[in-house]
Formats: C-alpha cells, structure tokens, sequence
C-alpha cells in the first residue's frame, strides 16, 4: 500500500465518522430473518414435527374426583340459651343446628387425609383440592380432590380414592355428641371417571412456536457470526462518504439503467481522475461500471483499480488530481474493513474527493445458500 501521510487529508475531513448507534435496528433485525429465512423454516417445521409426535406419544389421561358437599355433612347441636318473656323463661321449641364444616375446614380435612394415606409428598402432589372440574357441580358448595391418570391406573387410584372416602366418613363422625345430626351417605361421593381431552393442537402450536423461536435465533446467531455489514445504514456510517449512485446487480439492461449511468457520470468533476475500485475483494461490478461510465461521459478521465486494501495499491501519482468511486454492496465487506477503509482513505494524500455506488442484491455465494 502507497505511503500513508503523516497529516490526515484535510480536504475529506469535513465530515467526521459518526459513532454507531447501539439501539437496537429492527429492521436490521427483520433483514437478516429474511437472509436466513431457510433457518427459520426448518427449525419452525422441526418444532411442528416434534409437536406432533409428542401428541401422537401422549397417552389420554383419565379424571378421577372425589366430591365432599359441605351441606351433607354432620351438623351439630348449639346451646340453647334461656329467653326471657316479661317474668317467665321460655325455651325454643326448635334446637338450632350448625354445619361441622366450611369449605376451608372440607379443604383441610381432605389434605389430612392425603397425608394419613400417602407418606410420599410427590405423589401427594398428583392430587389437587379445590372446586370440581365438572362445570354443572361449581355452584354447589363443594370441594373436590381430582386428579389425572392413564387409563391403566384407574382401578388403582379408584381404590385409593375409596380408601380416602373411607377416612374422611371416619374422620366427620369422630366428636359428635348426642343430638348431633351424622352425615348423610351424600357427604362423600366418588365421581365416575371422565376422561380428559388431550388437545393434541396444544402440542402441535407450542412445538412450532419453540421451533420458531429457535430459528429466528439461530438465524441471528448465524448473521452475526458472518461479520458482514449488511445494511446500508451501517455502511454508510463506518464509511462516512456521500452515495453518489444506487445500481442493481448484475447482468444490466441497458434501457433500464443508462439514466442512472447518466446521472452518476454527470456529477463528476471532469477535472479530477476517478478510480474505481472495491474495498477488500474484488468486486465484479467494478469493470463495468468503468467501461459504462466511459461510453456515457468519454470526456470523463475513469479507470479500473484493484481494492482498496490490497498489498500494495498502485496507483500513479502524476496527473490529474485523484478521486475514487467505492463500489459498496450489503454483505460484501466485514465491518472491520469498512473502518480500516475510512482511516486509509482519511490519511490517503492528494485525494480530492471519495463517494460511494451501492449495489443491490444479490449476497456473495456463501449467503445465498
């Protein structure tokens, strides 16, 4: 690479390199899903794929419930209190009667009974205490212990449910004194199984959206272990030079892009010699665009170099002053190299004036895939 002046050049330093912006780009963001989009597809349709089998895998599950009505249960006698009438006592000719238990204490006596009938705590936690399952029993004041079995294990846990039923009649009848109303035989039912709804679809949207999530992750992942600059915004900010044009990629159709030959080719200062060159590699748009720019403007002093960073950079130093066209395209160069670009260029001596040609798509062959 030529020498490299000790002063940086003063005619390009008019425009100082901006900081980076740190927010987060969504844009930047939806672009390299679209890059990758063939990560995103394929991890989606995995994730729907393992939904499925696991759906298909699942065995149906069978619910068992134990219903306690707080209205059949014992009811005890309270102290009449004497009343007094003028001189005389009366006494109540009806005794008042009260329910043994509320919904908090039905709960706690079902979960005593879970702990009389079940010394280990993790299959205690098989078992749930609140309101039934069943809709049409919700508005009754009952409370229900449910839990959720394959169908080969419901004779077993209907077994243990009676064993619980027979515990919490044991444990209702333990107090009362005499006058006290017992249970009746509704106090304590055993529910007949029903089996649950598997929701298969449940497995199905949550292994897509996992799949989802996944890919558009690994998608970024993979974007950014690129180290490409694939946004005009960066590129534009690590290279701090103005865009003199925007051209499609390869191959050209003449009548559809001489006007932007034309107006590219007429904002350059016929006073100055332009090379045209990439940054870090070779960048096949580089000969054409000589050769289009000759053939429009012929006046215009325009020749082919080889990249910017390459060892070393011949350029001759007689002549007319020197000015470059960069040819920039999204995802062709790291980010590394457009900042050692704008220092190269910064400290390059009697360069009168740099702009940039943006290319469009499509990505160098290692993205396209």
């Amino acid at each position: 690479m030529m020498a490299n002046s000790s002063q940086p050049n003063s005619t390009l330093g008019t425009m100082p390199a901006p900081w980076l912006d740190d927010e987060i780009d969504l844009s930047a963001l939806g672009a390299a899903l679209v890059r990758r989009w063939r990560w995103v597809i394929g991890f989606s349709f995995t994730g729907l794929l393992l939904g499925c089998a696991m759906a298909f895998q699942k065995q149906p599950q069978v619910g068992l419930e134990l219903i306690l009505d707080v209205s059949q249960g014992p009811q005890q006698l309270q102290p009449i209190p004497p009343v007094l009438s003028g001189a005389a006592l009366s006494i109540r000719q009806s005794a008042p009667y009260q329910s043994r238990y509320t919904t908090q204490s039905a709960v706690l006596l079902l979960n005593q009974a879970l702990i009389a009938n079940f010394g280990n705590a993790a299959e205690r936690r098989r078992f749930i205490v609140g309101p039934p399952n069943r809709k049409d029993l919700r508005s009754a004041p009952l409370v229900a212990l449910s839990v959720d079995v394959q169908e080969d294990q419901v004779a077993d846990y209907r077994s243990l449910l009676a064993q619980i039923k027979r515990y919490v009649v044991a444990a209702s009848s333990q107090g009362l004194l005499q006058g006290d109303i017992p249970a009746t035989q509704h106090f304590v039912q055993i529910l007949a199984p029903e089996e649950r709804s598997s929701h298969p679809q449940r497995f199905w949207i949550l292994g897509g959206l996992a799949g989802l999530v996944v890919g558009m992750g690994a998608a970024m992942l993979a974007d950014r272990l690129v180290n490409r600059a694939f946004t005009v915004s960066e590129i534009l900010l690590r290279l701090g030079y103005p865009l003199r044009a925007k051209l499609p990629p390869l191959p050209w159709e003449a009548n559809s892009i001489q006007s932007e030959f034309e107006q590219l080719a007429t904002g350059l200062d016929v006073n100055l010699r332009w090379y045209v060159l990439s940054i870090a590699e070779s960048h096949a748009l580089v000969r054409p665009l000589v050769t289009a720019l000759q053939c429009v403007r012929p006046e215009l002093q325009v020749d082919e170099a080889a990249p910017l960073l390459a060892q070393p950079l011949r350029i001759p130093q007689a002549g007319l002053p020197r000015a470059f066209l960069l040819v920039v395209e999204c995802g062709f160069n790291s980010p590394q190299a457009l900042s050692e670009a704008r220092r190269v260029l910064d400290q390059m001596p009697h360069l009168e004036a740099v702009g940039l040609v943006l290319v469009g798509q499509p990505l160098p062959p290692e993205l396209r895939s």
